[in-house]
């Protein structure tokens, strides 16, 4: 079997045990394709926790910046650290691996996750002594349209070879959640506002969870909003370096745009507009006041 093949049966097989709840096959599985991972990354992980790069643990909310904002972490020096065994077809399926963890704690690392709380996250995390956690969102009236116009192949950075390299990497994610799912028709190819409720129904009850997880979390949390980040970028940036106590040098990290972040120019509020007014009734609805007014979000 050619390996690309090979490699697309292994996380297959991945998919079909986090789909069963099978976490530590799946997680097995996963370590199994990079047995010798803490030594490869090594020199360059210590390279970056002797720039006394904090360890930028975090969730992003699916399509809040969250690519933005890793990569430009990575840009300033942090190591791409992967510390979790995820879904390829749903990245909110995703759960920190314990040894990666504690690797990805000695600092100087960031992790793109859209992980949501649960008993194995958090039970790790408290296991493993974190201190520090960011979670980052967005409206999820607006990350649900934007996951719409996603599917659509827009907001894909303006690198034609990364835009290229994406769009074949969304071909093979519906290749394999057809068969994941036996061929039931795919998500993407659903009416606009079918979508939109779906998408939504996941990024409500992501950060729903956070929310409800933050009163029993033993660790500081700085909670984001994609909204904040957009009104006033330095302001943000402060928040989130202070709270992670970074090194002055990365001051302005948080700066353009580069040609591989995911920016797609709109609205924030661009849903208002866009889809039909029951679905907005519906998604508005859905918000707790709680955490609308917590996160600055209008009714």
């Amino acid at each position: 079997m050619p390996a690309a093949a090979e490699s697309k049966d292994v996380y297959l097989r991945i998919d079909r045990y986090l789909q069963d709840g099978d976490i530590l096959n799946a997680m097995a599985l996963f370590e199994s394709l990079e047995e010798d991972f803490e030594r490869g990354v090594r020199a360059s992980h210590q390279a970056a926790i002797d720039r006394e790069i904090p360890a930028f643990l975090s969730s992003f909310m699916a399509k809040s910046g969250g690519t933005y904002l890793h990569n430009h972490l990575i840009a300033a020096g942090a190591l791409d650290l992967v510390h979790q065994v995820n879904s390829q077809v749903d990245t909110e399926r995703a759960y920190l691996i314990p040894s990666r963890l504690k690797l990805f704690l000695k600092g100087g690392a960031s992790g793109h996750s859209h992980m949501r709380a649960g008993p194995w996250n958090t039970q790790v995390m408290h296991d493993c002594g974190v201190k520090r956690f960011w979670v980052h969102a967005r409206d999820p009236r607006q990350a649900a349209l934007s996951s719409y116009w996603h599917g659509q192949g827009q907001g894909q950075g303006s690198d034609e070879t990364v835009v290229r390299q994406r769009l074949v990497a969304e071909e093979q994610n519906k290749e394999a959640r057809a068969r994941l799912t036996g061929g039931a028709e795919d998500l993407f190819d659903m009416p606009m506002d079918v979508q939109v409720r779906e998408q939504f129904t996941w990024r409500n009850s992501w950060i729903e969870e956070w929310v409800a997880y933050l009163p029993i979390l033993r660790f500081d949390v700085l909670l984001t909003t994609h909204e904040e980040m957009v009104a006033d970028a330095g302001a943000f940036e402060e928040r989130v370096l202070r709270f992670f106590d970074a090194p002055s040098h990365m001051r302005g990290v948080f700066g353009d745009i580069l040609p591989h972040d995911r920016f797609r120019k709109g609205s924030t509020d661009e849903w208002r507009h866009t889809v039909l007014p029951e679905t907005q009734d519906w998604m508005t609805a859905q918000i707790s006041p709680e955490i609308a007014k917590t996160l600055g979000w209008r009714l």
